[in-house]
């Protein structure tokens, strides 16, 4: 027999993988280990530039050698990821490199921690080589570096190292406001990204609480039900009765839902018309049907135990009727189907006497009339 738990963790199993999945992926997606090591152009400065049109008779020398423009180019390199880069894990040192064009004079400028040691030189032409060293994560430097005759107003370069465990180094250019906006793109990404998870989850949770109030409120109902069923007094008679009226009714042929709608609306008719028969008012909306069967209690017309009865099952029938799922297994369908029909079977019975009841008073009233008028005739 599967239980009340098992049925819902079925239905609600969806929400529930959501409701926990997303926020833990989304932790392990930020928590996940990450090697890394960005490399940030940040800024080119120009410091002289000759106009060849306008520059006769005007030559600039730097180091003793006739230039025709400078710019200084600012780099930060930065430990990006959660992992530390040891001394011990490049290949290949990193190193900028740049397509015809001369650096010149790395100065650092900046380091964080101020512990940071960081070593440049100038390999080749126009290589700059940052030798090995040990990168905590947050760990930071910046540096500026003199570009003598640049080609163009934006330098060219590439980056090239070998580390073990970092897949690629990393280049981002904030040197003017587009690749900024790229930079902030990839934040606002994963800002979206959380927002979302976290929508997600909330609209999880809510459907999983809400599901989980409903199947608790059912599962309370048919409990309470079931206990109220075994408290009503059937005789063979009325449980013979139950059977034939199952038969009667085809419950065989229906699902679960319809069957207890019938029985829902009959339990409703068969009360209204009692009550009707012995002097109620079943025409006030106020008149709820617990009320009716209290009422009808007190006048001794049903036992007083169909009261508590009705009342626990008619709540457990509404709450089946108005989910979108039933919480019901086989076995306690079963249960509270049975108790309905005895029920019904009950409340027929009852109304059965009262309508004999009626009669065999209509027929006296008719007989002592009959009397009556032969006596004066």
């Amino acid at each position: 027999m599967k239980s009340f738990g098992y049925d819902f963790l079925k239905r609600n199993i969806l929400n529930i993988i959501l409701t926990i999945g997303v926020p833990l992926s989304l932790w392990f997606y930020f928590q996940r280990d990450i090697k890394e090591i960005t490399i940030t152009y940040e800024s080119n400065t120009p410091v002289v530039s000759v106009n060849n049109s306008l520059s006769q008779g005007i030559s600039i020398s730097y180091n003793s050698i006739p230039i025709e423009s400078m710019n200084v180019l600012t780099f930060l390199v930065s430990n990006s990821g959660n992992r530390p880069i040891e001394k011990s894990s490049y290949d290949k040192p990193v190193s900028i490199i740049f397509n015809n064009e001369t650096p010149d004079n790395p100065i650092i400028t900046k380091k964080l921690p101020e512990q940071l040691d960081p070593i440049l030189s100038l390999d080749k032409q126009s290589e700059l080589k940052i030798s090995p060293l040990l990168l905590n994560p947050g760990d930071c430097f910046e540096f500026r570096i003199s570009l003598v005759n640049a080609k163009s107003q934006k330098p060219s370069f590439k980056v090239d190292g070998r580390i073990v465990g970092v897949p690629r180094i990393i280049i981002k250019d904030n040197s003017d406001s587009k690749s900024i906006f790229s930079v902030f793109s990839t934040i606002y990404l994963n800002v979206a990204i959380s927002m979302v998870a976290l929508l997600i989850t909330m609209a999880s949770g809510v459907k999983v609480l809400m599901n989980f109030l409903k199947y608790n409120i059912s599962k309370n109902a048919i409990e309470k039900t079931i206990i109220a069923g075994k408290n009503i007094n059937i005789t063979p008679e009325i449980r013979s009765y139950s059977k034939n009226l199952a038969e009667r009714l085809n419950i065989q042929r229906y699902d679960v839902k319809s069957n207890l709608l019938m029985l829902r609306i009959k339990i409703e008719d068969l009360v209204n018309e009692l009550v009707r028969m012995h002097g109620g008012d079943s025409g006030k909306k106020s008149y709820s049907i617990a009320a009716k069967i209290r009422n009808l209690a007190q006048k001794e017309v049903v036992p007083y135990e169909m009261v508590s009865a009705i009342n626990d099952i008619l709540p457990a029938i509404n709450g089946e009727l108005h989910n979108n799922f039933s919480y019901i297994n086989n076995t306690s369908f079963e249960t509270i189907q049975e108790i309905a029909l005895n029920v019904v079977s009950v409340l027929e019975s009852k109304l059965l006497s009262a309508n004999e009841s009626r009669k065999i008073s209509s027929s006296i009233c008719l007989d002592d009339k009959n009397i009556s008028n032969n006596k004066y005739d």
